[in-house]
C-alpha cells in the first residue's frame, strides 16, 4: 500500500486548470506507479482542485485472494500480473446445528423410533419388535437410567444402538439438585460425559426427564410433596441450577458429539396443571427441547389438544427446535393407526422445526393404550419401513456444498483514507468479452456497486471509476467480487 498527498493549492489556480480532477489525480497517481489495482483519489468537500489530493493503493495479486483465485503473468500489466475471475465460490453450509440434528425444514427428514419396554426389564432391544419385522432400524431410541448404571449400562445401551444405526437419546435421573448444582458430583459427570463423547456419537442427552412430579414447589400439588416424608428431589431453581452445571461440565469436557436437550410434559403447558413453564426453563443451554405429550381419548386428535398447542406457542417463543421424547394415542385400532400418521405428517405440513418422535412402546407406567399392537403396531411399522422421511444417522448431512451464482471469486484489499471526505474508487480491467465485462465493488460496509461495462475493452487494459462515495478517515477494506466470469483485474 502506498499513499501520497500533493500540497493544497489556491481556488484560483485550480480554476485556471483545464484538466478535470479526476483526471489529474489519475495522471499524478499513473506518473508515480502507485495505482495499480486500485486507488482512492481524495477530492475535497466541494470536488475542486485545490482541495488535498491524496491516494492508496493496493496490487490485485498481492490482495487476499479467495480459493483458487491466483496471479497470471501480462507484459502489459502493472508489475506484469492480474487476476482474472474464473473461479465459482462454493458455499458449504452444516445442515447439523447440534449433533444428530436432522434440521427438518433443510432436510424434510425427522427421526422415528420409540422407547421399547415391553417387558419388566424396561430398555429393551428393539430388534425383536420393530427391526426384524421391517428391515430398518428404529431411528432413535429412547433409554433410560438412574444415577448408578449410567457409566456402565447406558454406555453399552449407546454403543449398540450407534452400531446398528440408532440415534440414542438416553435420559438419566441424578442425585438430589442441589448437590449436583453445587459440584459434588463434578468428577462423576465428567467421566460421564467423557465416556459418552468417546462413543463418537451422536448422542441426545436428557438430565433427570419430566422434574414436575419430583419437584418441591411449596404448594403440596406435585406428587412428591404429597408423600410422607417428601421424596421431592429440588425446587425449580435447583433443577434450573442442576442443568446449568451439566452444560458448563459439557464445555468444561469439551464434549463434541452430544446434544443436550430437557424433557418436559406437555400437561405442564395446560393450565389446568397450575404450572408454569418457564419454571422449568432455562436460557442458552440447551440444543433443543423435549416434550411428553400423550392423548388419552379416542374422541379427540393428540395435534389439537391444548397441552399440545400451547406447548408449540411455548417453544417457538424461545426459538429453539424440539422433539417428542415420549407420546402415545388412545387404542389400535384403524382411528389409532391414522391419529399416528396424522401425528406424524403435522410436523412436516406445518413447517415445525420437529426433530422426531419416539413413541412409548411400553408396558410399564404406560400412559394411552401402552405397547403398540394390531393397527397401530401396523402404522408405526409402515412408517419406519416405507417412509422416506424418517432420517437415519448413517444418514445424516454434515455439510452440503453449492456453487454461488454469479460468484467467480474475490479480491480483498484495504486502502487508507487520510480524512474525512468525497472518495473515488478506480480499477484496470480487462473484459473477457462483450457480456462478460464488469465487477461488484463495496467500501467497508458500504452499498455494492457494479463497476465496468460496455467501455471495457477486451483487448486492453482500462481504467473504471466507481461513484464517488463519502469516508471516514481510516483504514477501509475494499472487495471486488467477479460477478462475470473471466473479468481481469490489474
Amino acid at each position: 500500500m502506498a499513499t501520497k498527498q500533493k500540497t493544497k493549492r489556491s481556488r484560483s489556480s485550480s480554476r485556471n486548470k483545464k484538466q478535470p480532477i479526476l483526471g489529474r489525480n489519475f495522471q499524478l497517481n499513473k506518473k508515480t506507479g502507485l495505482l495499480i489495482a486500485g486507488v482512492f483519489a481524495f477530492l475535497g468537500a466541494l470536488l475542486i482542485l485545490s482541495a488535498n489530493a491524496a491516494t492508496s493503493s493496493f496490487e490485485a495479486e498481492k490482495a487476499e485472494l479467495s480459493s483458487g483465485l491466483s496471479a497470471a503473468p501480462d507484459s502489459q500489466a502493472s508489475n506484469s500480473k492480474f487476476v482474472e475471475f474464473n473461479r465459482p465460490i462454493t458455499t458449504t453450509t452444516n445442515t447439523q446445528r447440534f449433533p444428530g440434528d436432522p434440521n427438518p425444514l433443510v432436510t424434510g427428514k425427522a427421526y422415528w423410533g420409540a422407547t421399547v419396554a415391553r417387558t419388566s426389564n424396561g430398555n429393551d432391544d428393539p430388534t425383536t419388535y420393530h427391526e426384524q419385522p421391517t428391515g430398518k432400524s428404529l431411528s432413535v431410541r429412547r433409554t433410560f437410567y438412574g444415577w448408578n448404571n449410567n457409566r456402565t449400562s447406558m454406555i453399552s445401551t449407546i454403543k449398540s444402538d450407534l452400531a446398528n444405526n440408532r440415534l440414542p437419546w438416553v435420559s438419566t435421573k441424578t442425585p438430589k439438585w442441589a448437590a449436583v448444582a453445587n459440584g459434588q458430583h463434578d468428577a462423576e459427570i465428567d467421566d460421564l460425559l467423557r465416556k459418552m463423547d468417546a462413543t463418537g456419537g451422536p448422542i441426545w442427552f436428557t438430565v433427570y426427564h419430566e422434574p414436575e412430579d419430583n419437584t418441591n414447589t411449596g404448594t403440596g400439588r406435585e406428587s412428591c410433596e404429597k408423600k410422607t416424608p417428601k421424596t421431592c428431589d429440588g425446587t425449580f431453581a435447583e433443577w434450573r441450577a442442576m442443568q446449568r452445571k451439566f452444560r458448563e461440565r459439557m464445555t468444561a469436557v469439551g464434549t463434541k458429539n452430544i446434544a443436550f436437550a430437557p424433557v418436559i410434559m406437555s400437561w405442564t403447558h395446560d393450565s389446568r396443571s397450575n404450572r408454569d413453564p418457564n419454571e422449568y426453563w432455562v436460557d442458552g443451554i440447551w440444543d433443543f427441547m423435549g416434550i411428553d405429550h400423550y392423548n388419552e381419548k379416542p374422541t379427540s386428535s393428540i395435534q389439537d389438544l391444548t397441552a399440545w398447542k400451547n406447548s408449540v406457542s411455548f417453544i417457538k417463543s424461545k426459538n429453539i427446535p424440539y422433539a417428542i421424547a415420549e407420546w402415545g394415542v388412545a387404542g389400535n385400532d384403524s382411528r389409532a393407526a391414522a391419529e399416528m400418521q396424522s401425528y406424524w405428517n403435522w410436523g412436516f405440513s406445518n413447517n415445525q422445526d420437529l426433530l422426531g418422535y419416539a413413541y412409548f412402546d411400553s408396558i410399564l407406567n404406560a400412559t394411552a393404550e401402552g405397547a403398540l399392537k394390531n393397527q397401530s403396531l401396523a402404522k408405526f411399522h409402515d412408517i419406519l419401513k416405507n417412509d422416506s422421511r424418517v432420517q437415519r444417522i448413517n444418514e445424516l448431512k454434515q455439510t452440503t456444498t453449492t456453487n454461488t451464482a454469479n460468484n467467480y471469486g474475490t479480491i480483498t484489499g484495504e486502502v487508507s483514507a487520510p480524512e474525512n471526505g468525497t472518495y473515488k474508487l478506480w480499477v484496470r480491467m480487462k473484459a473477457a468479452d462483450a457480456n462478460n465485462n464488469s465487477v461488484n465493488v463495496q467500501i467497508g460496509d458500504g452499498n455494492v456497486a457494479k463497476l465496468g461495462g460496455s467501455k471495457v475493452s477486451t483487448t486492453a487494459w482500462t481504467w473504471m471509476a466507481m461513484p464517488s462515495v463519502n469516508l471516514s478517515s481510516g483504514n477501509k477494506t475494499v472487495v471486488l467480487t467477479g460477478t462475470n466470469k473471466g473479468v481481469k483485474v490489474d
